[in-house]
């Protein structure tokens, strides 16, 4: 198997269970001095009630709610101006590559 290609910028993720924690670099400061922390991102079973539950503790949309094929995707703003992404999969497109997955890794491939 050949090597992956690094990432620009340097990237990592780290695998604990259920928990997945992703760390990104950032390449200048313009990205936090304009407006912008680093954000941190959560995959969420539930966006609309994850969502309700972050504005009931402070937190602010930061943008409308997307809706891209892969799922529901949201950005927060922390009372304390930190930004959270949100991330709601679409089951059924996860599914279907989880399928496909196991059946390729059956083949052998």
């Amino acid at each position: 198997v050949a090597p992956e290609a690094p990432h620009n910028p340097p990237f990592a993720e780290v695998n604990a269970g259920p928990v997945t924690v992703s760390l990104k670099a950032s390449e200048n400061l313009a990205t936090c001095s304009t407006g912008y922390s680093p954000m941190l991102q959560f995959e969420v079973e539930d966006m609309d009630a994850t969502i309700v539950r972050a504005l009931s503790l402070g937190g602010a949309l930061d943008g409308p709610i997307k809706y891209p094929p892969t799922g529901k995707a949201a950005c927060l703003r922390a009372p304390g101006g930190q930004m959270i992404g949100l991330f709601e999969p679409n089951m059924d497109l996860k599914l279907m590559q989880e399928a496909s997955l196991a059946q390729q890794q059956r083949r052998g491939g």
